[in-house]
């Protein structure tokens, strides 16, 4: 007659190796024939389960290497001596799942970003982008605005438009005709309301005053060269023999205003030239050169 072989059994459901105090020796397997489990006996004297796999919504018996679908959560767990570890499956189903944000306290509307609070990762309203650059709080072109040219610049308490800026310039006039000895009042253009004068060029012997007030200036027109001008009426006075330049240390500060135009406005330095040149009436060209303010 044929061998038959048998094996440690149980018939109880839930019956293990472990819960009747038994200890498989090696290679010596052992089955639970209601649960449809096998397990084998190691060389480290632990029992070992071969095949366990259970299928329900609630855990079944915890024995090492256990196989469990959960089919509450759609979770495959493994149980690894202590408590059942999920293997696949995901234990996130809503973004509050994660232990490091928190949706709760403050509930997220349309719209709304995370953002660390130093503790957790909460919803927060975003900031509102910056399209132009008055978007930023400590800057002002609201209160007055800026035209073509402007720079910003720091008022002390937010950035704000402004023209202020220094630029080295070169103030010219070009007469014709010029006859000698003859006094001519000529304003120069400068778009700033101060400057320092610091040379004067001149294309032929000539002499050059400066004042901040064109009034002043023109009541000085009857002077006759080289009389001295009546006291803090010229900004500088000085002549060039045969043309040439003069340099200027220091420079001589200029801020002026029109005492004769309404509205006061400071567009020109009022000057007077006088041809030094014996002979018929000649062109004569006088550059004077300024580091300009703006603004």
């Amino acid at each position: 007659m044929p061998n038959t072989i048998q094996v440690k059994r149980f018939e109880t459901a839930g019956d293990t190796p472990t819960s009747r105090g038994a200890t498989l020796s090696y290679g010596e397997l052992c089955v639970n024939t209601a649960d449809r489990k096998l397990w084998v006996g190691t060389n480290t004297g632990t029992n070992v389960m071969l095949s366990n796999a259970a299928v329900a919504a609630t855990a079944p018996t915890t024995e090492n290497g256990a196989l469990w679908y959960d089919t509450a959560v759609s979770q495959l767990k493994i149980w690894d001596g202590s408590q059942w570890q999920i293997i696949s499956g995901s234990q996130v189903t809503v973004i509050n799942d994660l232990t490091d944000v928190d949706t709760a306290t403050t509930a997220p509307v349309a719209g709304d970003l995370f953002s660390f609070d130093g503790s957790d990762w909460v919803p927060s309203t975003p900031s509102t982008p910056v399209t132009v650059i008055n978007d930023l709080t400590d800057v002002d072109t609201v209160t007055v605005g800026p035209v073509t040219g402007d720079l910003i610049y720091f008022d002390g308490n937010n950035w704000v438009p402004t023209k202020k800026f220094t630029e080295r310039r070169t103030l010219q006039t070009v007469q014709q005709g010029v006859p000698p000895g003859v006094p001519l009042a000529v304003d120069l253009t400068l778009s700033g309301m101060a400057c320092l004068v610091y040379g004067i060029n001149t294309s032929a012997a000539a002499r050059v005053a400066l004042y901040n007030d064109d009034i002043v200036r023109n009541a000085d027109m009857g002077r006759v060269y080289p009389t001295p001008p009546t006291a803090n009426t010229v900004l500088f006075e000085g002549t060039t023999l045969v043309g040439g330049t003069i340099d200027m240390v220091p420079p001589v500060p200029y801020v002026g205003v029109s005492a004769s135009l309404i509205p006061i406005v400071g567009t020109f330095l009022p000057v007077i030239i006088e041809s030094q040149v014996m002979g018929p009436p000649a062109t004569l060209q006088v550059d004077v050169n300024v580091l300009v303010l703006e603004y």
